[in-house]
């Protein structure tokens, strides 16, 4: 008796067309969420480097406004000054100083400060040049030599200044006094996504006496 073995085949066959286009569009799928997520992180990472960016250079600005503000010298001497004045949107600050300049003489320990700001001001303007100047109290010019850019990423520059309850943009030199406050306030960014700093100096409550 002969006995004969069975022997199973299995069907070997392709993936159908309506497989490969499933796998296609799960494969998408998934490159379009893991794209996402890359470019949502590369953007939250380009934001906040800008953001630390605009906070360092604001606080740059700030503490050097500041610390000449608090050094701010007025006398009867008619060489000394306190002096601000708005022309356009464009701010300009002037005033004596006995904080250590940059480019300072330590033998006269004065100097005159200006802070002024260059560029078309407007809703769309986003790239404002502030300028600081500087020159001696007792110097035989009277010009500013020393001038240069601070920054010239601003979108807004704004001074206030505070008196016996009132706010004022402007301060004339005739007054022969000092403001009790300065508020500086500074706008970076674009339009979109613009971020204010804003702060208030205190000036000495009276101008001093030779």
């Amino acid at each position: 008796m002969v006995s004969g073995m069975m022997i199973q085949r299995t069907d070997l066959r392709g993936f159908t067309l309506i497989e490969i286009l499933v796998a296609i569009v799960i494969i998408s799928l998934l490159l379009t969420t893991v794209f996402g997520v890359f470019s949502s992180v590369s953007g939250t990472q380009q934001r906040l480097e800008r953001e630390a960016g605009e906070y360092h250079l604001a606080r740059v600005l700030l503490d050097r406004i500041g610390r000449e503000l608090r050094g701010v010298y007025l006398s009867d001497n008619r060489q000394t000054l306190f002096s601000a004045a708005n022309e356009g949107g464009r701010p300009t600050l002037t005033f004596t100083t006995t904080t250590d300049t940059p480019y300072g003489d330590t033998r006269a320990g004065l100097a005159i400060v200006r802070y002024r700001l260059e560029g078309a001001v407007s809703e769309a303007e986003t790239g404002l040049t502030l300028l600081r100047g500087e020159r001696q109290l007792f110097s035989e010019h009277e010009e500013f030599a020393r001038e240069h850019r601070l920054t010239d990423t601003l979108r807004k520059f704004e001074l206030r200044y505070y008196d016996r309850g009132r706010w004022d943009t402007e301060w004339p030199a005739e007054k022969r006094a000092l403001p009790q406050l300065v508020e500086v306030t500074l706008t970076l960014g674009g339009a979109a996504a613009e971020t204010i700093f804003r702060t208030a100096f205190e000036l000495p409550a009276t101008r001093r006496s030779p």
